[in-house]
């Protein structure tokens, strides 16, 4: 028996060793199987106008000693510039990010064959691959250039700026432009966008004072290329237009004060274009709306280009504007004569109001001693407290205190002793509106309590002078008794 299980277990051995030869056999003579790509896709929105976009690869197998020199690129339209920026990724997949440069076109990332891919059992890659997803690039429309054709500097009323873009544009017109001054120049704007192609000629007028002009095309603007992409990169013209007027011109006329206001004085800042000579109050007029009375021209001061009109605001309420008016006093330095009178400026809004006050008797609590009442006023006011109501025929023990907002508060007097009648108003000049205007003071006081009741005083009897009082009658009563007695006993007697 024994033999036989040797035997058998020599076999299985045998058999083991016959396997296992074959399997290492087979794979030593296996043939490695190379590295392939199986997709170069898009991982970004297509087509675009971003500068960086990135393709996804994915190998067959896990690849090692991949980097930018492994890939290319096929451009096609009139791109410039587009290169590898960068690659990041390990095991299957690579992400492959280009700079897609300038123009407009496609771009497709290949895969090439220079022997360095490979993967972690040593397969190489080697086969190109040139089958992947392009991207297609449609690159804004951006500002080539702005000129000035005109004459520099100018006395012009208009100006022109021309404009070439780097491809043709539609849907352009003065709305998706803005003039960019500087100095004391007014009123100037676009009047005209004329063109077609990618040129185009922006004419602005140039307003009235001296200074500088200059083009900008706004943010929101509506410019796209025949495609329908808006325009990438809005842009201030780098060079300006200066403006030379010979005669000096009202820049603006702004208001000093707060706005509005209940002051009876308000003064207004005039600003010339450039300084001036023979400027007196006469140049000067009022415009006034509601029903403003007495406003006048008080005094001027000032010198050069910048002068303060200081304005009696007269009586009641409304609007002031003060105009500059064309009298052929005012002149420059080189006597070119005011001629462009001005009635533009700032508005300055004059608010006063009749704050009234009443004052009524409200629901007393149960509490003697203790009174309620209501202060409403006409408007909503600030800072009322109990500091501002005067209150008379309390003593100096009772104390104030007052509740609410806006134009309605309570106030509750607590500590009344007396009988005195009692009278309430606001304190002058203490409580005002949020425009400043004081609440008005009552001719009288208001009455708002003549008599105050009071617990009546219980009289309590101390135990003392209630004995004194029974002890005198029982006494009374003991000697009318004695003397009745007395009597009796005489009479039987």
């Amino acid at each position: 028996m024994k033999p036989f299980l040797k035997c058998v277990r020599t076999l299985i051995l045998a058999i083991f060793l016959i396997v296992s030869l074959f399997n290492v056999s087979n794979t030593l003579a296996a043939p490695k199987i190379g590295v392939t790509i199986q997709s170069v896709r898009r991982l970004d929105p297509n087509p675009t106008s971003a500068e960086v976009v990135n393709f996804l690869v994915t190998f067959s197998h896990s690849v090692i000693d991949v980097d930018l020199g492994d890939f290319g690129l096929t451009v096609t339209g009139d791109i410039t510039d587009v290169h590898l920026s960068g690659i990041s990724g390990s095991g299957k997949t690579r992400i492959v990010a280009v700079n897609t440069g300038s123009g407009n076109g496609t771009i497709r990332l290949d895969v090439i064959d220079n022997d360095t891919i490979e993967s972690s059992g040593g397969a190489y890659f080697e086969r190109a691959f040139f089958g992947g997803q392009a991207y297609t690039i449609e690159k804004l429309p951006a500002v080539s250039t702005i000129s000035l054709p005109d004459t520099n500097p100018t006395l012009a009323d208009s100006v022109d700026f021309v404009i070439t873009f780097p491809e043709e544009v539609g849907s352009i017109d003065v709305s998706d432009f803005t003039p960019v001054i500087t100095g004391k120049i007014r009123d100037v704007a676009i009047s005209t966008v004329q063109g077609d192609g990618n040129t185009y000629i922006v004419t602005v007028s140039t307003g009235f004072g001296d200074g500088t002009i200059s083009l900008s095309i706004l943010e929101n603007n509506n410019i796209t290329d025949l495609n329908g992409n808006p325009l990438e990169k809005p842009l201030f013209s780098t060079e300006s237009y200066t403006v030379q007027k010979p005669h000096p011109i009202v820049f603006q006329v702004t208001c000093l004060n707060a706005n509005p206001t209940n002051a009876y004085s308000v003064d207004f800042s005039v600003v010339f274009s450039k300084p001036v000579i023979d400027l007196d109050k006469d140049d000067f007029k009022l415009a006034t709306t509601g029903d403003i009375q007495g406003a006048a021209v008080t005094s001027l001061s000032g010198n050069e280009d910048e002068y303060v009109v200081s304005v009696n605001a007269g009586s009641g309420s409304g609007t002031i504007r003060l105009d500059v008016i064309d009298n052929d006093t005012i002149e420059d330095l080189d006597g070119n004569f005011f001629d462009d009178p001005y009635s533009s400026g700032e508005i300055c809004t004059i608010h006063r109001e009749t704050v009234e006050t009443t004052i009524n008797q409200g629901v007393n609590p149960a509490a003697a001693g203790t009174m309620v009442f209501e202060v409403v006023f006409s408007v909503p006011v600030i800072g009322f407290d109990e500091s501002d109501i005067i209150i008379s025929g309390i003593s100096d023990t009772s104390t104030i205190t007052v509740s609410g907002t806006g134009s309605a508060y309570t106030v509750e007097v607590v500590g009344i002793t007396g009988d005195e009648i009692i009278t309430a108003d606001i304190l002058p000049n203490s409580v005002q509106d949020d425009m400043g205007n004081f609440v008005q003071v009552s001719s009288r006081p208001e009455i708002i309590r003549d008599h105050v009741p009071q617990n009546e005083p219980t009289v309590i009897e101390t135990p003392a002078e209630g004995s004194a009082l029974w002890v005198i009658l029982i006494m009374i009563l003991v000697v009318i008794v004695v003397v009745f007695i007395v009597i009796r006993l005489k009479k039987e007697s």
